[in-house]
Protein backbone atom coordinates (compact mmCIF):
# COMPACT_ATOMS: atom_id res chain seq x y z
CA UNK A 1 0.00 0.00 0.00
CA UNK A 2 2.78 1.94 0.96
CA UNK A 3 4.55 2.01 -2.85
CA UNK A 4 0.62 2.14 -4.43
CA UNK A 5 -0.31 5.31 -2.34
CA UNK A 6 3.03 6.58 -2.41
CA UNK A 7 3.60 7.07 1.38
CA UNK A 8 6.38 5.98 3.82
CA UNK A 9 5.01 3.45 6.28
CA UNK A 10 5.65 5.82 9.12
CA UNK A 11 3.28 8.80 7.16
CA UNK A 12 0.89 6.36 6.71
CA UNK A 13 0.74 4.91 10.03
CA UNK A 14 0.45 8.89 11.28
CA UNK A 15 -2.51 9.15 8.81
CA UNK A 16 -6.47 8.83 9.35
CA UNK A 17 -9.17 7.86 6.72
CA UNK A 18 -10.23 11.15 6.27
CA UNK A 19 -6.51 12.29 4.72
CA UNK A 20 -6.33 9.21 1.76
CA UNK A 21 -10.63 9.16 0.90
CA UNK A 22 -11.82 12.16 -0.25
CA UNK A 23 -15.25 11.14 -0.07
CA UNK A 24 -14.84 10.59 4.04
CA UNK A 25 -15.63 13.18 6.57
CA UNK A 26 -15.88 12.59 10.07
CA UNK A 27 -19.68 12.89 10.05
CA UNK A 28 -19.64 10.55 7.15
CA UNK A 29 -17.21 8.15 9.53
CA UNK A 30 -19.41 8.34 12.33
CA UNK A 31 -22.30 7.29 10.44
CA UNK A 32 -20.77 4.32 8.93
CA UNK A 33 -18.97 3.23 12.50
CA UNK A 34 -22.36 3.01 13.97
CA UNK A 35 -24.08 1.51 11.14
CA UNK A 36 -21.67 -1.06 10.09
CA UNK A 37 -19.98 -2.81 13.67
CA UNK A 38 -22.08 -5.74 12.94
CA UNK A 39 -21.77 -6.49 9.55
CA UNK A 40 -18.94 -6.65 6.31
CA UNK A 41 -19.94 -3.94 3.99
CA UNK A 42 -17.66 -3.77 0.23
CA UNK A 43 -18.32 -0.49 -1.60
CA UNK A 44 -16.26 1.36 -4.08
CA UNK A 45 -14.85 4.28 -3.39
CA UNK A 46 -11.66 6.86 -4.28
CA UNK A 47 -8.78 7.38 -2.75
CA UNK A 48 -5.83 9.97 -3.03
CA UNK A 49 -2.03 9.29 -3.67
CA UNK A 50 0.34 11.12 -1.66
CA UNK A 51 0.68 13.11 -5.42
CA UNK A 52 -2.90 14.22 -5.42
CA UNK A 53 -4.45 11.82 -8.36
CA UNK A 54 -7.66 10.44 -7.32
CA UNK A 55 -7.77 6.77 -8.14
CA UNK A 56 -10.61 3.55 -7.55
CA UNK A 57 -11.03 2.05 -5.01
CA UNK A 58 -12.64 -1.25 -3.94
CA UNK A 59 -13.30 -1.65 -0.31
CA UNK A 60 -13.90 -4.73 1.70
CA UNK A 61 -14.92 -3.51 6.05
CA UNK A 62 -15.29 -5.57 8.55
CA UNK A 63 -15.46 -4.70 12.56
CA UNK A 64 -13.12 -6.82 14.75
CA UNK A 65 -12.88 -6.70 18.66
CA UNK A 66 -9.78 -7.02 20.06
CA UNK A 67 -9.02 -7.10 23.80
CA UNK A 68 -12.55 -5.58 24.09
CA UNK A 69 -12.00 -2.49 21.69
CA UNK A 70 -13.50 -2.58 18.36
CA UNK A 71 -12.06 -2.10 15.66
CA UNK A 72 -12.65 -1.05 11.35
CA UNK A 73 -10.31 -4.04 9.42
CA UNK A 74 -10.57 -2.82 5.62
CA UNK A 75 -8.98 -4.35 2.89
CA UNK A 76 -8.46 -1.82 -0.02
CA UNK A 77 -7.98 -2.94 -3.87
CA UNK A 78 -6.92 -0.18 -6.34
CA UNK A 79 -9.31 -1.14 -9.02
CA UNK A 80 -8.02 1.46 -11.99
CA UNK A 81 -7.15 -1.27 -14.38
CA UNK A 82 -10.25 -3.22 -13.76
CA UNK A 83 -12.17 0.40 -14.09
CA UNK A 84 -10.47 0.77 -17.44
CA UNK A 85 -10.96 -3.04 -18.42
CA UNK A 86 -14.33 -2.54 -18.10
CA UNK A 87 -14.75 0.69 -20.40
CA UNK A 88 -12.65 -0.59 -23.07
CA UNK A 89 -15.03 -3.89 -22.63
CA UNK A 90 -18.42 -1.22 -22.79
CA UNK A 91 -16.72 0.41 -25.84
CA UNK A 92 -16.06 -2.74 -27.63
CA UNK A 93 -19.98 -4.05 -26.96
CA UNK A 94 -21.08 -0.60 -28.18
CA UNK A 95 -18.80 -0.45 -31.51
CA UNK A 96 -20.16 -4.63 -31.97
CA UNK A 97 -23.56 -3.62 -31.66
CA UNK A 98 -23.60 -0.47 -33.49
CA UNK A 99 -21.80 -2.28 -36.85
CA UNK A 100 -23.40 -1.25 -40.01
CA UNK A 101 -22.52 -5.35 -40.58
CA UNK A 102 -24.02 -8.21 -39.08
CA UNK A 103 -21.72 -10.02 -36.31
CA UNK A 104 -22.03 -13.43 -34.73
CA UNK A 105 -20.12 -14.84 -32.19
CA UNK A 106 -19.96 -18.68 -32.47
CA UNK A 107 -18.85 -21.28 -30.22
CA UNK A 108 -16.92 -24.20 -32.03
CA UNK A 109 -20.28 -26.63 -32.79
CA UNK A 110 -21.49 -23.34 -34.57
CA UNK A 111 -24.30 -22.05 -32.55
CA UNK A 112 -24.91 -18.29 -32.48
CA UNK A 113 -23.93 -16.85 -28.65
CA UNK A 114 -24.00 -13.15 -29.28
CA UNK A 115 -25.26 -11.39 -32.46
CA UNK A 116 -25.62 -6.92 -32.69
CA UNK A 117 -28.67 -5.34 -33.95
CA UNK A 118 -27.71 -5.38 -37.27
CA UNK A 119 -28.17 -9.19 -37.51
CA UNK A 120 -31.10 -8.81 -35.61
CA UNK A 121 -32.81 -6.69 -38.24
CA UNK A 122 -31.21 -7.85 -40.89
CA UNK A 123 -32.09 -11.51 -40.40
CA UNK A 124 -36.03 -10.49 -39.11
CA UNK A 125 -35.11 -12.72 -35.69
CA UNK A 126 -35.35 -11.48 -31.98
CA UNK A 127 -32.21 -11.58 -30.15
CA UNK A 128 -33.34 -14.40 -28.26
CA UNK A 129 -34.82 -16.53 -31.23
CA UNK A 130 -31.01 -16.16 -33.09
CA UNK A 131 -28.92 -16.53 -29.40
CA UNK A 132 -28.73 -20.33 -29.47
CA UNK A 133 -29.29 -20.97 -33.06
CA UNK A 134 -27.11 -22.94 -35.80
CA UNK A 135 -25.67 -21.15 -37.77
CA UNK A 136 -25.97 -23.54 -40.23
CA UNK A 137 -29.46 -22.49 -39.77
CA UNK A 138 -29.17 -19.24 -41.67
CA UNK A 139 -25.85 -20.08 -43.77
CA UNK A 140 -27.62 -23.53 -45.85
CA UNK A 141 -24.51 -24.08 -47.65
CA UNK A 142 -22.72 -24.78 -44.93
CA UNK A 143 -22.43 -27.81 -43.29
CA UNK A 144 -20.98 -29.69 -39.65
CA UNK A 145 -17.79 -30.66 -41.99
CA UNK A 146 -17.31 -27.71 -43.34
CA UNK A 147 -17.70 -25.28 -40.48
CA UNK A 148 -15.39 -27.61 -38.81
CA UNK A 149 -13.02 -26.79 -41.29
CA UNK A 150 -13.82 -23.41 -41.16
CA UNK A 151 -13.17 -23.26 -37.24
CA UNK A 152 -9.68 -24.91 -37.45
CA UNK A 153 -8.83 -22.56 -40.45
CA UNK A 154 -9.81 -19.55 -37.30
CA UNK A 155 -7.85 -20.92 -34.50
CA UNK A 156 -4.97 -21.48 -36.77
CA UNK A 157 -4.93 -18.01 -38.89
CA UNK A 158 -7.31 -16.02 -36.26
CA UNK A 159 -9.60 -15.07 -39.94
CA UNK A 160 -11.26 -16.75 -42.51
CA UNK A 161 -13.26 -15.11 -45.62
CA UNK A 162 -15.81 -16.84 -47.70
CA UNK A 163 -18.73 -16.22 -49.80
CA UNK A 164 -22.36 -17.82 -48.89
CA UNK A 165 -25.59 -16.92 -49.11
CA UNK A 166 -27.99 -16.87 -45.60
CA UNK A 167 -31.43 -16.51 -45.04
CA UNK A 168 -33.88 -14.26 -42.72
CA UNK A 169 -36.83 -15.94 -40.37
CA UNK A 170 -38.82 -15.85 -43.44
CA UNK A 171 -36.53 -17.36 -46.34
CA UNK A 172 -35.00 -14.66 -48.03
CA UNK A 173 -31.96 -15.13 -49.61
CA UNK A 174 -29.16 -12.08 -48.43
Amino acid sequence: ACRDWGYTRDEFLQMRIFDVNPNMSPKIWKAHWEAKQVDTSAFESTHLRKSGEEFPVEITDTFVTHRGRVYSCAIVKDISNQKQDNRQARLSDFTVQKAGDSIFWLCNRGFIKHTNDEAIQRYCYRRDELIGMNVMHISRTVDQNAFQHIWQELKQSHHYLFEGIHYTKYGQAI
